[in-house]
């Protein structure tokens, strides 16, 4: 029975199983922890990998772990997920960000609704930072699943509104540009309901260049505007940053910029130009942008 609770526990864990964390959260005591991982490796459902920095054991078959994992009942999961959390924060106190991918697994699956939305987001910048755009993705739409469970507040909205502007970013490298709006229109929609002005001219800062690339020039130009009033409404320099976006659309490249919207190019024209402080978020965006201006361009060529 001892065996079978430590293959279970174990299993919830994952497929590799530092010594550290079974003793943490088994319910069972060292020496008979000891014994029945012993006794898991004479029946080959385990084997010890590593001695170094910590005793580890992984799963010999895949399909061990899935049966010992699905006979778990839901509660008793996630109540090991809970304590998984907790034990891999309080013996990594100094180096959270080194499991922030376990940690994000296992606070979504346990249930632990806020941590999830931290882990989620943090594990999701982790990705974008080394362009593995499509798990960035997965992090971050994780991370906006897990704050559905939590109470809405003026925060958490917020914190919803940066999670689906962090994913216009992976979105964009890898082409899916339809998801990428459906993201920017829902966090124009929230900021706009809760009253964000900031928050609301990043959004239109972001939608005149989405616009733009689409060669939807009015629309670009229509945003281009909102971005730079609420700028000088509220003296922001992030949303201030969207006028860099007005010269280079393409109704001002190709010199079709209606009337009314002269004054508005002249005027940012002479405006002094900032520093991009997200350079290396625009720089990942710009490749998958441009790949897909050349096609619509092309498309509407032929």
């Amino acid at each position: 029975m001892e065996d079978k609770r430590v293959l279970q526990s174990a299993a919830v864990i994952g497929k590799d199983v530092p010594l550290s964390l079974m003793e943490a959260v088994a319910d069972v005591s060292d020496d008979e922890l000891r014994r029945s991982l012993h006794n898991l490796q004479a029946a080959e459902f385990m084997y010890e990998t590593s001695l170094f920095p910590d005793v580890e054991y992984t799963f010999k078959h895949a399909l061990t772990l899935d049966v010992a994992y699905g006979s778990l009942l839901q509660e008793r999961r996630r109540a090991l997920d809970t304590r998984i959390v907790a034990a891999i924060e309080e013996m990594n106190a100094e180096r959270s960000t080194e499991h922030t991918e376990r940690l994000a697994h296992h606070a979504f699956r346990g249930g632990v609704w806020d941590k999830a939305v931290r882990y989620s987001r943090e594990a999701g910048t982790r990705a974008f930072s080394r362009s593995a755009h499509r798990t960035a993705v997965r992090y971050f739409e994780q991370a906006l699943k897990a704050l559905s469970y939590v109470p809405k507040t003026p925060e958490t909205i917020g914190r919803g509104i940066d999670l689906r502007l962090d994913l216009r970013y992976s979105l964009s490298p890898l082409g899916d540009f339809g998801r990428m709006l459906d993201h920017l229109t829902e966090a124009e929609q929230l900021a706009a309901a809760l009253g964000d002005r900031r928050r609301l001219g990043l959004v239109a800062s972001f939608l005149t260049n989405y616009f733009n690339v689409m060669l939807d020039l009015e629309r670009a130009i229509e945003y281009g505007e909102r971005a730079v009033a609420i700028a000088s409404e509220i003296h922001d320099t992030t949303v201030a940053d969207a006028r860099q976006y007005l010269p280079r659309t393409g109704a001002v490249q190709h010199g079709r910029v209606p009337r009314r919207h002269r004054p508005l190019q002249a005027k940012h024209r002479a405006a002094p130009r900032r520093p991009r402080p997200r350079a290396l978020w625009d720089g990942a965006l710009s490749a998958g942008l441009l790949a897909h201006r050349a096609h619509v361009v092309a498309r509407r060529t032929r």
